[in-house]
């Protein structure tokens, strides 16, 4: 196994910095104009969803990856990987096509949670682990292909994807583009040193992947170029920046006429893991500062759902193997079901299963501990009266959602939460492939460059918030800042 089957589908040949034009006359080179694009790359756990924005420009705007697969929507590139039988590796959706007749959770998936996993046992998932080992083996390439090799590979080839498709659109072509790329991760990832120096050195790796790759003529041997770029010295001046997850999926938020001075949460349902984080927003002479006080990155997520949903589709069909295309069937006729509850059929006891495995995880230590945190930062019980809850992600119209995140974590708190999901912005497009906001929340976060994200000041900088709340003072009729 050495090479790589790169037709992904949006793949296109690098154009070269010059236009030659010839008019009634000699060759005269034309130089193109240059342009900065701010890339936001949400990598999840099961897809990867972009979005990008002209740095200056007025609208950001959704990558359709024109895969055209039945159990991935086209903003979803596959977060996965597989190794066909001529031992090639496969990557996104070409993965995805290749194992459309496999059980739904075979081939190289979650890579992000066992990355996480191998840095600190918090975020560890046996069962993922053990999966990926075991798909190791069976391709006989356990020692070749680590999880943070492949991890690098894997976004080096989205990188690779993401310039291909946005050079190829019209109002960019003839036009040389600097790529800044932003890369969420989980606030505890962010806090994490050794977590967050892990993802960092693999974003730095796939980044002089994709450089190399860029620059090649000749057939590219992913895999070994990968390897001889492992070592090589980080780049000085480079293009890819981890941000807080939670801090790009709120930007829509703050942006609005909606925001207001208070606290929130935002719980994040991806496939593999589910986000949980609470903030306090606050307004102060002008300046917004978000204040976080908690957040986890559970690993648990729409998986448990998945695997539900996989024992209901094997044990009633009789089937030896439940396929992801199956899931993913079954996910949009619950749904349907959740809202035409007149198809009163066999099925609506699965819908109540999937309401157990919520209602399980809202009474779990995990979604617990994360409130509790908070409460210990910001002991005011009439705050955590008045708290708005933000659904989204992968999971956000699983049935019954509502119904149970509005009910408080501590029985004390006599009320119910409003829930509901992130604003629309007025500069969002997803109209290339009907890609709806609150899937693509991150994304566009990730589309603000780093320095213009508002001001925030994540958990492990936060002891009493009462405390450190900043206070104006006036200094030569300059409102400043200090921290008492």
């Amino acid at each position: 196994m050495g090479e790589l089957d790169s037709n992904f589908s949006i793949n296109v040949n690098n154009e070269d910095q010059y236009e030659t034009q010839t008019i009634n006359g000699p060759l005269i080179r034309l130089k193109k104009d240059k342009i900065d694009i701010q890339v936001g790359l949400d990598f999840g756990t099961s897809a990867t969803k972009v979005m990008f924005r002209r740095i200056g420009g007025r609208t950001a705007k959704v990558v359709d990856f024109q895969h055209n697969l039945p159990h991935y929507p086209n903003y979803c590139l596959p977060s996965l990987a597989a190794v066909d039988k001529n031992g090639h590796l496969l990557l996104g959706a070409e993965a995805a096509k290749y194992l459309i007749d496999y059980s739904w959770d075979t081939g190289f998936q979650r890579m992000k949670v066992i990355v996480a996993g191998n840095t600190d046992e918090r975020f560890l998932d046996p069962i993922t682990k053990e999966k990926f080992d075991n798909y190791s083996c069976e391709c006989g390439i356990r020692d070749a292909l680590s999880p943070e090799k492949l991890t690098a590979i894997y976004i080096a080839y989205v990188m690779k994807a993401i310039k291909n498709y946005i050079k190829l659109q019209d109002e960019f072509r003839n036009i040389e583009i600097n790529f800044i790329f932003n890369v969420c991760l989980p606030i505890d990832h962010i806090q994490k040193k050794e977590t967050k120096g892990v993802f960092e050195n693999i974003f730095s790796w796939a980044e002089r992947i994709e450089d190399e790759w860029q620059n090649q003529n000749k057939k590219f041997d992913l895999l070994e170029a990968a390897e001889n770029l492992r070592e090589k010295q980080i780049k000085t001046d480079t293009r890819v920046f981890a941000i807080p997850e939670s801090v790009a999926q709120i930007s829509s938020y703050l942006q609005s006429l909606q925001r207001r001075e208070n606290l929130h949460a935002i719980i994040d349902f991806g496939a593999g893991t589910t986000d949980i984080s609470i903030f306090n927003y606050s307004e102060i002479t002008g300046d917004s500062t978000t204040w976080w006080f908690a957040a986890k990155n559970v690993p648990c997520g729409t998986i448990n759902v998945e695997r539900v949903l996989s024992k209901h589709i094997s044990d009633g069909k009789n089937k030896t193997i439940c396929r992801q295309v199956d899931i993913y069937q079954c996910l949009q006729d619950i749904i349907s079901l959740e809202r035409n509850f007149d198809l009163n059929d066999g099925r609506i006891k699965l819908v109540g299963a999937v309401k157990k495995e919520l209602e399980d995880f809202r009474m779990s230590r995990e979604y617990i501990d994360v409130w509790a945190t908070a409460y210990r930062r910001y002991s005011r019980i009439d705050k955590f009266k008045n708290i708005e809850v933000f659904i989204c992600g992968g999971g956000s119209e699983f049935p019954y959602l509502n119904e149970t995140f509005s009910t408080p974590w501590w029985d004390a708190i006599n009320v119910k939460y409003p829930v509901r999901k992130l604003p629309l912005p007025d500069d969002y497009d997803g109209s290339s492939c009907n890609a709806p906001f609150d899937r693509m929340a991150v994304a566009y976060g990730l589309t603000i460059p780093k320095p213009q994200l508002d001001k925030f000041v994540l958990p492990d900088d936060v002891q009493d918030f009462e405390m450190v709340k900043p206070q104006a003072i006036e200094i030569d009729h300059e409102d400043i800042y200090s921290e008492k």
